[in-house]
C-alpha cells in the first residue's frame, strides 16, 4: 500500500557518528536550481518500517525540514520491489532502502544509482519468553524463527552463530513474512524468534513475558567488526548531478528528522502510528530506541559501508550485486 503527502525528516560503532551528523552533518544549502526561483521537484520513496520512521517528522513538516525551495512528493512502500521500478525508471529520485539492494541497484542500472547516507543501523533481536535464553550459547539445540532467508538477517544470525561455534547446531526456520515469525512466537511458550524492530516491541506489548534476550546487531559488530548497517539513502545519479544542492538540504533535513525522533520518541510516535507503520502510537515509541535511526554521510558513511558490503560479499557476492562497489557508488556532498 502506498501513502503520499506532498509539499509546495548504529548501534555500537555507528551510535558516535548519529551525535556527529544529525542535523548538522552537511552544510545549509538552497535547494533550488541556481538562477531559478521555482522549486525543485523531488519524488522520495521510502518502505514501511524504521527507514520511514526516521522521516515521518519531515513528511509531517516538509517546510521545517526542506525549506521553500524543495517540493517533495512522499511515498511509503511495503515492499522494495514496489520502489527499485522507480529508481530505475526515473519517477524516483530518492528512496530509503535495504543497504544490500542500494549495491544491487548500482549494479543493475550501471552506477546510475548512488549512496548518500546511511539511516538505519541495526533493527534484529532474538525475542523470546524471560529467562529462556540469556547468551547466544543458550541457543544451542533449540529452534529459532526467524524471516529474510538469504537476506540481511540471514547473513547476521548465520555470522553470529559461526562466531559461536554453533553452525549446524541451531534449527534457524526461515518464514516469509515477519508476521508469520511474530505469531509463532506468540502461539509457542517456548518460541524463540529473530525479528526486526517495530514487530519486536509489537510482540512484547502483545505478551508482557516476552523479552528481548540477545541484540543481534551488538553481536555481529563483536564477530566481525563492522557494524549492521540496515537502511540507506540512494539517490539517481541523473538526478544528485543536476541538483546537488538539493539532495545535500534533504540529507540535512533527513538527519534533523532522525534526531527528533531519538529525541522525541513520544510526540514521533504519533507521526509513525499515523502512517500505520506500528498499531499505537505508544509501540512506536518504545520501538524507536531499538530502530537504529540516524543519519550517517560522507568519509563516515563510506568507511561504515565499504566494511558491511565486505561481510556482505564474503557470505555471498549476489547479496550486493556480484561484486564490490566502486568509488564512484558514494555520493558525498
Amino acid at each position: 500500500m502506498t501513502r503520499r503527502l506532498t509539499h509546495g525528516l548504529l548501534a555500537g560503532a555507528l551510535a558516535v557518528l548519529i551525535m556527529a551528523t544529525a542535523g548538522c552533518g552537511l552544510p545549509v544549502r538552497i535547494g533550488s536550481t541556481p538562477g531559478s526561483t521555482d522549486p525543485v521537484a523531488m519524488s522520495v520513496a521510502s518502505m514501511t518500517g524504521p527507514t520511514t520512521m526516521g522521516i515521518v517528522a519531515m513528511m509531517a513538516d516538509p517546510e521545517t525540514y526542506l525549506g521553500p525551495t524543495v517540493s517533495a512528493t512522499f511515498s511509503v512502500e511495503s515492499t522494495p520491489d514496489a520502489i527499485t521500478p522507480g529508481l530505475v525508471s526515473g519517477d524516483i529520485d530518492v528512496a530509503l532502502v535495504p543497504a544490500n539492494l542500494a549495491a544491487v541497484l548500482y549494479a543493475r542500472t550501471g552506477g546510475n544509482v548512488q549512496v548518500a547516507g546511511i539511516n538505519t543501523g541495526n533493527v534484529l533481536y532474538v525475542v523470546a519468553r524471560a529467562g529462556l535464553v540469556s547468551s547466544v550459547e543458550d541457543l544451542r539445540g533449540r529452534t529459532v524463527y526467524s524471516t529474510g532467508q538469504g537476506t540481511t538477517p540471514d547473513v547476521v544470525m548465520s555470522t553470529v552463530l559461526a562466531a559461536h561455534q554453533l553452525t549446524g547446531q541451531v534449527d534457524v526456520r526461515y518464514v516469509s513474512q515477519a508476521t508469520e515469525v511474530a505469531s509463532r512466537l506468540l502461539a509457542d511458550p517456548t518460541g524463540i524468534a529473530v525479528l526486526p524492530e517495530p514487530y519486536v516491541t509489537t510482540v512484547l506489548a502483545r505478551d508482557p513475558s516476552l523479552a528481548v534476550a540477545i541484540d543481534l546487531g551488538a553481536q555481529f559488530q563483536e564477530a566481525t567488526g563492522t557494524p549492521v548497517v540496515t537502511g540507506v539513502t540512494v539517490v539517481r545519479k541523473d538526478f544528485a548531478d543536476a541538483h546537488r544542492a538539493t539532495v545535500a538540504t534533504f540529507l540535512q533535513g533527513a538527519a534533523r528528522s532522525a534526531d527528533a525522533a531519538n529525541v522525541s520518541p513520544q510526540e514521533t510516535g504519533a507521526l509513525v502510528a499515523e502512517q500505520g507503520i506500528t498499531p499505537s502510537a505508544e509501540v512506536a515509541a518504545q520501538a524507536i530506541p531499538r530502530s537504529g535511526l540516524m543519519s550517517v554521510t560522507g568519509a563516515d558513511m563510506r568507511a561504515a559501508l565499504t566494511s558491511y558490503y565486505q561481510a556482505l560479499f564474503a557470505f555471498d557476492p549476489q547479496l550486493i550485486g556480484g561484486f564490490l562497489p566502486g568509488e564512484d557508488f558514494y555520493w558525498v556532498a
